[in-house]
């Protein structure tokens, strides 16, 4: 895809020089440009070609030395180890996104768009019940992110937004 005002640059360029040096010395200047240009590419790759590259010699290997004895295997006790809250986020975001997902393709068997769901009345009914975003999402099959844009746009605001927002300030 060519730029269209670079195009129109070379159309003005290239009548400039034929008005002010003729058609037949832009084309001779041209023809002589390209075969240069031939010829320094012909030279270009004959010094590619004579290049010799070096062949390394093959590496040798140390001979595998075998493993030491391996002494009788001790069970060893596992005590219970508390789950990092980080992996706890993660199986949450990976449930949230597969609820979405699965409610999606039930929508999608009914032949019904869940944007469609999202009409500014339910907003507030289920805001007014005290339904988060994530929750609504995961109701509706449309992403969280959409679901706060929406509520956005209809000026409305859910109580849980409403106190992050108020411990930001």
């Amino acid at each position: 895809m060519s730029d269209h005002y670079y195009d129109l640059v070379i159309q003005k360029e290239l009548r400039n020089l034929l008005v002010c040096y003729g058609v037949e010395r832009v084309n001779r200047n041209w023809t002589e440009l390209v075969i240069d240009l031939e010829e320094q590419i012909k030279s270009f790759r004959k010094r590619e070609e004579a290049v010799e590259v070096p062949t390394l010699p093959k590496p040798t290997l140390p001979k595998p030395v075998p493993a030491p004895p391996v002494s009788p295997v001790v069970e060893p006790v596992v005590e219970p180890v508390a789950v990092p809250v980080a992996v706890e986020a993660t199986d949450k975001k990976t449930a949230h996104k597969n609820a979405i997902l699965k409610k999606r393709a039930e929508l999608n068997e009914k032949k019904i768009e869940g944007r469609t769901l999202l009409t500014e009345i339910n907003l507030k009914k289920w805001i007014a019940e005290g339904l988060t975003y994530w929750k609504i999402a995961e109701l509706t099959g449309v992403w969280d992110a959409e679901v706060s844009a929406l509520a956005k746009n209809y000026g409305l605001q859910s109580e849980i937004s409403k106190t992050i927002a108020f411990k930001k300030k």
